[in-house]
């Protein structure tokens, strides 16, 4: 019944999602070398979709919100901030959870 619904073949959100899982996921791994090759995968994608602005944008402040979580973790001010200030370009793409992360 799900799939009579939902098809996810072909589709961008969801294709999007899952880039966005790796790349959060090899950020608090700590493997910064994967987690950039899947930043730049979605940039070529976002490129060559039909994926929505908003959605891309909402991904990246999240990504970005991961790096500066880490880095701050690290306590290298310098790259926290830097994350931190592209965040602040892109704020009204937040999800909720973003936000809390992001002032927290």
């Amino acid at each position: 019944m799900v799939n009579s619904c939902v098809n996810i073949n072909n589709n961008a959100y969801y294709e999007m999602f899952v880039i966005y899982m790796l790349k959060s996921n090899y950020i608090y791994l700590d493997d910064f070398d994967k987690a950039h090759k899947y930043f730049n995968t979605c940039d070529k994608f976002y490129k060559s979709s039909l994926m929505v602005s908003y959605n891309y944008f909402s991904f990246k402040t999240t990504i970005d919100v991961c790096f500066a979580d880490v880095f701050l973790q690290r306590k290298d001010l310098n790259s926290t901030v830097c994350y931190l200030s592209k965040c602040s370009k892109l704020s009204r793409y937040m999800r909720s959870d973003t936000v809390e992360d992001y002032y927290a």
